[in-house]
């Protein structure tokens, strides 16, 4: 808002009065402050703008942030911390590994399925009651997992320690996370130009 808002409000034969210029220029500067200081506010009622209340969080939520972690690896960390307090489900680990800011990230879980050995354990009444699905098929991994893909990032992403630290938080002890990475197959590498392989890095490559 500049002072040409507040003098057009005024009488056409006080318009121009100098001093009602500059009566409106005082005024419009302090406005400005308030509207501006007002903007500023309405950024830290958001974990993705947030500047000043970035350090008043993390005091609350004691996280220690890394001296090399960015100002929106810091707000992810955040608003992980924020989201934790509510109930563990898969929706909840998807929700948090969404505050991480350096690439998209697919959450899944494997079911751990039943054994020789858990089979052995049972008596005939509790057999009675398992499901043909709770049995494990030669392919089956006999533990559950939390499977942590990332869907558009080539290697291991940059400041993987965030996102692991986020996740820490909120899965349980019990359950294993999984990270799967994705690396440039032979098939790939065909299709790119000379230029395209020389951007790439070493650790980019399946070996």
């Amino acid at each position: 808002m500049n002072k040409f808002n507040f003098i057009s409000l005024l009488h056409r034969l006080y318009q121009l009065d100098m001093f009602v210029y500059d009566l409106f220029t005082a005024i419009a500067f302090v406005v400005n402050n308030i509207f501006n200081a007002i903007t500023t506010l309405k950024g830290e009622f958001y974990f993705d703008t947030m500047i000043i209340m970035v350090p008043v969080y993390e005091a609350l939520m004691k996280i220690i942030p890394a001296s090399t972690q960015t100002l929106n690896n810091r707000r992810s960390a955040i608003q992980a911390k924020w989201l934790s307090n509510n109930k563990c489900d898969l929706a909840l680990i998807q929700a948090v590994a969404n505050c991480w800011q350096n690439g998209n990230v697919n959450v899944t879980f494997t079911p751990r399925y039943l054994t020789v050995n858990d089979i052995n354990n049972m008596t005939v009444n509790e057999l009675d009651q398992q499901l043909i699905s709770n049995f494990a098929s030669g392919n089956d991994q006999q533990y559950s997992a939390i499977n942590i893909e990332f869907v558009n990032i080539i290697g291991v992403p940059g400041d993987i320690n965030t996102l692991k630290n986020m996740l820490s938080a909120v899965v349980p002890a019990h359950i294993p996370l999984s990270f799967l990475y994705k690396y440039l197959p032979v098939s790939k590498v065909n299709n790119m130009t000379v230029n395209e392989l020389n951007q790439q890095l070493i650790s980019n490559f399946a070996y």
